[in-house]
């Protein structure tokens, strides 16, 4: 509570680390606590996350860029997966591999959605942002992206980490609009439509009511 963490990450291709220093100390909020500490990464995953009687989770495993704080996620759906596969002492290799394919998945969902920050941006003249907009997606994200602009459908593949709600704010903020609307919508009136939403403002008002103060619930806990 008597600090505040920042943090800039840079492509080194487009900035150099003294611009970047210089950025980050320009965007704070009084003076700095320590000096900047300088971490390279590259991101990307094990070829095989499961081998042997070995399996790699957290950092070890792989890490994406720390845009949307994945690591932590990575780690629990890790576990999870693990406890579901748990094998005996025979160690059959088909759990291992449903456990690396699954696993692969998952970090390609998340490449996609971290992706999608990048090439819909419009920040032109920029060399790093332009370059990010002229890059080629993958062809299931470009599917994705092509189903919601047909009319505004959303998508759901195996092992997604980021749900309907995260999606649809990514392709509002970026104004990638569906061309129509799904004709189910025809069906219901717009009372129809407000009465639902006037539940569903009664009902988020009710569960807000209930709610602890955050103060209270952590100092319940003996923090803050």
């Amino acid at each position: 509570q008597h600090r505040v963490g920042n943090g800039f990450v840079y492509a080194s291709r487009h900035l150099s680390d003294d611009e970047a220093v210089a950025s980050l100390r320009a965007g704070l909020e009084g003076e700095p606590l320590a000096e900047p500490n300088l971490i390279r990464f590259r991101t990307g995953h094990r070829e095989q996350f499961w081998r042997g009687n070995c399996v790699a989770l957290g950092l070890a495993a792989g890490f994406m860029e720390p845009l949307e704080s994945t690591s932590i996620t990575l780690i629990q759906t890790g576990i999870e997966k693990l406890l579901a596969l748990f094998p005996d002492r025979d160690f059959d290799p088909a759990l291992a591999g449903e456990y690396n394919r699954s696993t692969t998945l998952e970090y390609a969902r998340i490449r996609d959605f971290l992706l999608l920050h990048y090439w819909a941006n419009d920040r032109r003249g920029e060399p790093m942002w332009d370059q990010c907009r002229d890059t080629a997606l993958p062809e299931m994200l470009a599917h994705k992206v092509r189903l919601f602009e047909a009319k505004g459908h959303l998508v759901r593949y195996e092992w997604e980490s980021f749900h309907d709600p995260s999606w649809l704010s990514m392709y509002a903020g970026f104004d990638i609009a569906a061309r129509t609307h799904d004709p189910a919508a025809d069906y219901f009136s717009v009372p129809d439509l407000q009465a639902a939403l006037a539940r569903m403002r009664e009902s988020i008002g009710k569960a807000v009511a209930l709610a602890e103060p955050h103060d209270s619930f952590l100092a319940g806990y003996g923090v803050g």
